[in-house]
């Protein structure tokens, strides 16, 4: 068995690293006690919004600090005894949870001996935001992804299958048989969970994968990777030393971000469709790639900031968001045909949930793309007071 690598974990939190890292499966609830079924995306009782404050946001098991989307586990399988509630990432979440990360598809058995388990999520969370920056860090991360994706047939061979579920079971299991417990930890010391870029629940009838908005909070201006700050990824170029060598380009510097070309461009065009000055125009926030501020004429001539559209989706094509931009522009201007027939171009259907805010008239629009069996959250619109003029949308139409 092959030693992992001891990778430095991050961050101001690293003290409170103190939650190892052994795939498992959920614990029991304590008898007697009754706590309400584990859902994925149910809200947090007062007892894991506790240990959240108290955690600061870091993940007790790897370091990572996010202000949204981390979780908080019962080590004991009581979420109601706070001193065993920590707050955890969510791949490392989901380490302690084998049983439901294959009805969640967020993650696949590697073999990996090279590197421990915590330091895998920061390789992994550090590509998916590479893919989103695209270029040449995008490349890189499918390289990474690549290679970390063909250890899935050695962990066949060690177990079988790369199915958590199957490794679940045999963990289940362990207790009524007659299978030595140190073979049993022998046969799973190198396997690794490799996260998944996917996170489905059941939503009624329909599954939502909860993966893009939190990638989406990552990559935003409050989230642990602002692209306006970030510089550097050297997880990312730990993962290509460690499992994809060939793939490191000497001449491009380690951790060195360019810029996206296809990036929109912070000065939009005016609607195409209109003469002279329109109603209303947008801008693309030059701070955060993914918001956009929406404009209303003044009787003088000059624009006032109105609202805005966020892209919560950020693995969505810019050409795709661009195409909505001008859709939305068209809309709101008054015009009553689309410019572009989107859902054409990326075969799923937009739906939309329309909400007024307060009783001035401020609205909020939620748009979620929906391919026939996975609805993701894709963006929201929000207009301040009396812009919407109470007009509601007329349906939901794949181009809007």
């Amino acid at each position: 068995m092959t030693t992992p690598t001891r990778h430095p974990l991050p961050g101001p939190h690293a003290a409170l690293i103190d939650v190892p890292l052994r795939l498992r499966m959920t614990p029991p609830v304590p008898a007697g006690t009754f706590i309400e079924p584990w859902r994925e995306d149910r809200e947090p009782t007062a007892v894991e919004r506790a240990a959240m404050r108290r955690d600061g946001g870091a993940c007790r098991a790897c370091g990572f600090v996010s202000g949204e989307h981390q979780l908080a586990a019962a080590l004991d399988g009581n979420r109601r005894d706070l001193a065993q509630t920590v707050t955890l990432c969510p791949f490392c979440h989901q380490c302690l949870h084998l049983d439901r990360v294959a009805a969640m598809q967020s993650g696949v058995l590697i073999l990996a001996p090279e590197v421990e388990q915590a330091a895998l999520h920061h390789m992994v969370r550090e590509a998916l935001v590479a893919r989103v920056l695209g270029g040449a860090a995008a490349a890189r991360a499918e390289a990474l992804l690549a290679a970390l994706l063909a250890r899935r047939g050695a962990a066949q061979a060690r177990l079988g299958s790369d199915d958590p579920a199957v490794l679940a079971a045999r963990l289940a299991a362990a207790p009524d048989s007659e299978q030595d417990p140190a073979a049993l930890d022998a046969m799973r010391a190198d396997l690794r969970l490799l996260p998944l870029p996917r996170r489905l629940v059941r939503k009624g009838n329909l599954l939502e994968d909860l993966l893009p908005p939190m990638l989406g909070f990552w990559v935003s201006v409050d989230g642990p990777y602002a692209l306006k700050n970030l510089r550097t990824l050297p997880w990312l170029d730990e993962g290509l030393r460690v499992f994809a060598p060939a793939a490191i380009d000497p001449a491009v510097s380690a951790g060195e971000l360019a810029p996206d070309p296809a990036a929109i461009d912070p000065t939009l065009p005016d609607d195409p469709a209109g003469d002279g000055p329109p109603p209303f125009m947008y801008t693309a926030d030059p701070d955060d790639r993914f918001r956009f501020l929406l404009h209303r004429r003044l009787p003088d001539g000059g624009y006032e900031p109105v609202g805005e559209y966020r892209v919560i989706d950020v693995t969505e094509p810019v050409g795709v968001t661009k195409s909505k931009l001008r859709n939305l522009l068209h809309l709101v201007n008054g015009n009553e045909h689309l410019v572009i027939n989107i859902g054409q171009e990326t075969k799923t259907r937009l739906m939309y949930q329309f909400r007024k805010i307060g009783d001035k008239g401020a609205v909020r629009i939620e748009f979620s793309t929906f391919d026939d069996v996975v609805t993701t959250k894709n963006a929201i619109l929000a207009l301040n007071d009396g812009v919407w003029d109470d007009r509601e949308p007329a349906g939901a139409d794949p181009g809007t």
